[in-house]
Protein backbone atom coordinates (compact mmCIF):
# COMPACT_ATOMS: atom_id res chain seq x y z
CA UNK A 1 0.00 0.00 0.00
CA UNK A 2 2.88 2.35 0.77
CA UNK A 3 4.32 1.85 -2.70
CA UNK A 4 0.87 2.49 -4.21
CA UNK A 5 0.71 5.84 -2.43
CA UNK A 6 4.20 6.69 -3.63
CA UNK A 7 3.30 5.89 -7.24
CA UNK A 8 0.07 7.91 -7.03
CA UNK A 9 1.86 10.95 -5.64
CA UNK A 10 4.66 10.61 -8.20
CA UNK A 11 2.12 10.47 -11.04
CA UNK A 12 0.40 13.54 -9.65
CA UNK A 13 3.69 15.39 -9.38
CA UNK A 14 4.53 14.60 -13.02
CA UNK A 15 1.17 15.69 -14.47
CA UNK A 16 1.56 18.66 -16.84
CA UNK A 17 0.00 21.87 -15.59
CA UNK A 18 -1.00 25.22 -17.08
CA UNK A 19 0.95 28.22 -15.75
CA UNK A 20 -1.12 30.02 -13.12
CA UNK A 21 1.31 32.58 -11.72
CA UNK A 22 2.91 32.64 -8.26
CA UNK A 23 0.64 29.97 -6.75
CA UNK A 24 1.41 27.59 -9.60
CA UNK A 25 5.13 28.24 -9.21
CA UNK A 26 4.94 27.38 -5.51
CA UNK A 27 2.99 24.22 -6.31
CA UNK A 28 5.58 23.32 -8.96
CA UNK A 29 8.27 23.62 -6.29
CA UNK A 30 6.24 21.28 -4.09
CA UNK A 31 5.85 18.87 -7.04
CA UNK A 32 9.61 18.90 -7.58
CA UNK A 33 10.25 18.26 -3.89
CA UNK A 34 7.66 15.46 -3.86
CA UNK A 35 9.25 13.86 -6.91
CA UNK A 36 12.57 13.69 -5.06
CA UNK A 37 10.89 12.34 -1.92
CA UNK A 38 9.01 9.72 -3.96
CA UNK A 39 12.27 8.44 -5.46
CA UNK A 40 13.73 8.19 -1.96
CA UNK A 41 10.59 6.47 -0.62
CA UNK A 42 10.60 3.96 -3.49
CA UNK A 43 14.21 3.21 -2.57
CA UNK A 44 13.01 2.35 0.95
CA UNK A 45 14.06 5.54 2.78
CA UNK A 46 11.81 5.67 5.88
CA UNK A 47 13.07 9.16 6.82
CA UNK A 48 11.85 10.51 3.45
CA UNK A 49 8.41 9.02 4.15
CA UNK A 50 8.24 10.74 7.54
CA UNK A 51 9.42 13.99 5.99
CA UNK A 52 6.71 13.78 3.33
CA UNK A 53 3.90 13.48 5.86
CA UNK A 54 5.33 16.12 8.20
CA UNK A 55 5.56 18.66 5.38
CA UNK A 56 2.13 18.09 3.83
CA UNK A 57 -0.32 20.88 4.59
CA UNK A 58 -4.10 20.41 4.26
CA UNK A 59 -4.19 22.73 1.23
CA UNK A 60 -1.58 20.59 -0.51
CA UNK A 61 -3.56 17.43 0.23
CA UNK A 62 -6.64 19.07 -1.33
CA UNK A 63 -4.53 20.04 -4.33
CA UNK A 64 -3.33 16.44 -4.67
CA UNK A 65 -6.87 15.15 -4.55
CA UNK A 66 -7.86 17.50 -7.36
CA UNK A 67 -4.86 16.45 -9.44
CA UNK A 68 -5.60 12.77 -8.76
CA UNK A 69 -9.17 13.31 -9.92
CA UNK A 70 -7.80 14.90 -13.11
CA UNK A 71 -5.76 11.72 -13.68
CA UNK A 72 -8.85 9.57 -13.16
CA UNK A 73 -7.85 8.41 -9.68
CA UNK A 74 -10.91 8.65 -7.41
CA UNK A 75 -10.38 11.19 -4.62
CA UNK A 76 -11.54 8.63 -2.05
CA UNK A 77 -8.69 6.28 -3.01
CA UNK A 78 -6.09 8.98 -2.48
CA UNK A 79 -7.60 10.14 0.81
CA UNK A 80 -7.68 6.55 2.12
CA UNK A 81 -4.01 6.22 1.19
CA UNK A 82 -3.14 9.44 2.98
Amino acid sequence: MLHSLAFILLAIAKTPKKPLGERARRLDEVDERWSLLMVQIQAGDKQALRQLFVEIEPSIVTYCCRRANYLGIPEEVLQQSL
